[in-house]
């Protein structure tokens, strides 16, 4: 069954609700910019110092559609995690993640495309690594022991205030 096909038959179905393209991972998603047309929400990870503004705004451009930062996330070298496997930078404390958290959803907030994010991950990953690809990484909102790093749970809680209710 064609994609086109199968997006017809959900929104005959159901067609309240949002269909989100592909999750993309990086700025990967230039390649297939032209098979957008029948998505309703593009999805894609991103790592790095700064949010990728300049590549949404191009990729909202491109297809007028909407986007959701479907994963990111920052490490912190005061937990003893090794860091070694995963993306994106390392900062030196929860702090400096925090810092990072707000920036980073403050800035995209303000983007009209903006829908929304979901940050990588709920807990730590383990010291040893994850199975199967090692990963070792401090990406948690909480530690190994379900502890909140409470710096970067206040930060989501007030970026989270900043999101629009809809009546």
């Amino acid at each position: 069954m064609s994609c086109g096909v199968t997006i017809s038959v959900v929104k005959s179905l159901d067609p309240n609700h949002l269909i989100l393209e592909s999750r993309f991972a990086g700025d990967n998603a230039k390649a297939s910019i032209e098979s957008f047309s029948g998505f309703d929400v593009l999805s894609n990870n991103y790592y790095g110092e700064n949010p990728p503004i300049g590549y949404f705004n191009y990729v909202h451009y491109k297809t007028g559609r909407p986007i959701i930062l479907s994963e990111f996330g920052f490490r912190a070298r005061d937990t003893g995690h090794p860091n070694v496997r995963g993306a994106g930078i390392t900062v030196g404390s929860q702090l400096e993640r925090a810092l990072y958290v707000r920036s980073w959803v403050t800035c995209l907030i303000q983007q009209p495309w903006f829908l929304g994010y979901s940050w990588w991950e709920y807990m730590d990953e383990p010291m040893d690594g994850r199975r199967p690809d090692g990963e070792d990484s401090n990406y948690g909102l909480v530690n190994l022991n379900d502890e909140p790093y409470t710096d970067v749970v206040e930060a989501f809680k007030e970026v989270n205030r900043l999101f629009p209710i809809p009546d």
